[in-house]
């Protein structure tokens, strides 16, 4: 079938055409229930016709054949083929819709799709894609029935019910960039249309023997279908709570077949009453191991490789979670528990009040954080072994023995806090007690009457002697 080209320029898109194809199926086939073959056949050339119509000057819309089934109350296409605009080129071996109703669709199947941008030369391909559940009748109401009219931002009201797609595959020439996703599964549920995304045996990789190559076994994201359009917000009303979760598991980085960074498990969960100012958010990274690397060695980071080599690791293997609890309407938000640990190294653990805190809607509003007044602050450090690993290396670096080192840190200690008053003398015993003996110390802060952090750090800097008088400062060894 010769190409049909469009009369009147049309702004439009992939999502946006590709949307309309589906939803003209949908409308095609089903009134093939109710009409015999030939004339459901003509129905769905119709519609195909409109769709051609409503495309913009120099886009085409081809097939080899086109049946409707009067069984299946559905309808295909073969050998599709669908350019817009020099912008986008679309190729599918086969193009299936089945249980169609008026606007909805049982089931939608793509196989052997190509999606290519002529100006770019970036390609996006996929053995299969399929689609259950779609239910399109608020973005038909609104067209009208002219499909052609559809824009991407239409697409957020298509309910759908499940979605896969397998041997998924995406190359960016020009950035010389693959990814190759095996499978890709979707599920939407409830009034809000929480959406669940898993994306299983993912692999990114730039060309060049020496490049990175990005593989992950899994990811799994939760989010509220609106915002897969939109982009979600995470202030004013709090829609932080569209994301729901993100889950990656088995997380690697090599480059020229040696391994740069990896990560057993990561993940991120928000959660929120619709519609509240309230939010709390946690984050977690496990098992987060960064080995000894030629790429760490003569990169950007030579400068932590050479101190790992210093303390005596050949690899850092580390952990890290942190928790957020905001109330919008109180301004108020805990910090924590907040924590860094890494085998053989120590653990570090920081909780925090504060008050007059509002969440950022974006980076521009980043800087009104330093009006955020600080309640307390509490921070514990466990060691173990990061600092007897640095006493010994500095001893080897200055020709002296560990005790040296010590004595020497015990005897600065008492000169940075010599202009503290009295009251503060437990702080230094402390200190001299972790030189002694690593094991935890543990500070927490609380001002006399909660105060910016900046000007609490600056009176710390300028005027130490009048820090017990601005806040409580308590210093432990254990």
């Amino acid at each position: 079938m010769p190409p049909v080209h469009a009369s009147q320029p049309r702004k439009t898109n992939r999502l946006a055409v590709g949307g309309a194809v589906v939803l003209a199926l949908a409308a095609a086939a089903g009134g093939a229930y109710f009409y015999v073959q030939g004339e459901a056949d003509k129905r769905l050339a119709a519609h195909l016709d409109a769709i051609r119509a409503g495309l913009p000057p120099g886009s085409s819309l081809t097939y080899a054949s086109a049946k409707a089934s009067a069984l299946s109350q559905g309808a295909t296409l073969t050998q599709f083929a669908l350019k817009v605009d020099g912008r986008i080129d679309v190729q599918a071996e086969r193009v299936t819709a089945s249980g169609a109703g008026e606007n909805t669709l049982d089931a939608f199947d793509a196989e052997t799709v190509t999606v290519r941008n002529p100006n770019t030369a970036e390609t996006v391909s996929l053995n299969r894609l399929h689609v259950e559940g779609i239910d399109a009748r608020a973005v038909a109401a609104q067209l009208g029935g002219d499909l052609g009219r559809m824009q991407a931002a239409d697409l957020k009201d298509v309910r759908w019910t499940r979605a896969r797609a397998n041997g998924v595959a995406r190359l960016d020439v020009q950035a010389q960039r693959s990814v190759k996703i095996a499978d890709v599964e979707a599920e939407q549920k409830g009034e809000q249309r929480q959406t669940h995304l898993t994306f299983k045996t993912v692999e990114v990789a730039e060309e060049g023997g020496d490049k990175p190559r990005l593989t992950v076994n899994q990811v799994e994201l939760s989010v509220r279908a609106a915002d897969l359009m939109d982009g979600a917000s995470p202030a004013d009303g709090v829609k932080a709570d569209t994301i729901g979760a993100v889950s990656v598991d088995r997380l690697a980085m090599t480059a020229g077949g040696t391994a740069v960074v990896s990560v057993g498990h990561a993940g991120y969960t928000a959660n929120a009453t619709p519609g509240s100012t309230g939010l709390h958010v946690k984050t977690t990274v496990k098992d987060l191991e960064i080995p000894q690397s030629p790429r760490l060695r003569n990169g950007e980071f030579g400068a932590i490789a050479a101190t790992m080599t210093e303390l005596g690791y050949d690899k850092l293997l580390l952990n890290v979670a942190t928790e957020l609890k905001h109330d919008g309407a109180a301004r108020t938000a805990s910090f924590g528990p907040i924590t860094l640990s890494g085998d053989q190294i120590g653990s570090l653990e920081t909780t925090a009040e504060v008050l007059e805190f509002d969440l950022p809607r974006d980076a521009n509003e980043l800087p009104k954080l330093a009006s955020t007044v600080l309640k307390d602050i509490k921070v514990s450090y466990t060691d173990r072994s990061l600092t007897e690993r640095a006493l010994k290396a500095a001893a080897k670096q200055r020709n002296t023995t560990v005790e040296a080192i010590k004595a020497e840190a015990a005897a600065t200690v008492d000169g940075i806090l010599a202009r503290l008053s009295t009251r503060d003398a437990g702080i230094a015993t402390a200190l001299k007690s972790f030189i002694a003996k690593p094991g935890t110390l543990e500070l927490s802060v609380t001002p006399v009457k909660p105060m910016n952090p900046t000007q609490l750090a600056f009176a710390g800097m300028m005027a130490p002697e009048r820090l017990p008088d601005i806040a409580a400062i308590r210093l432990v060894a254990r």
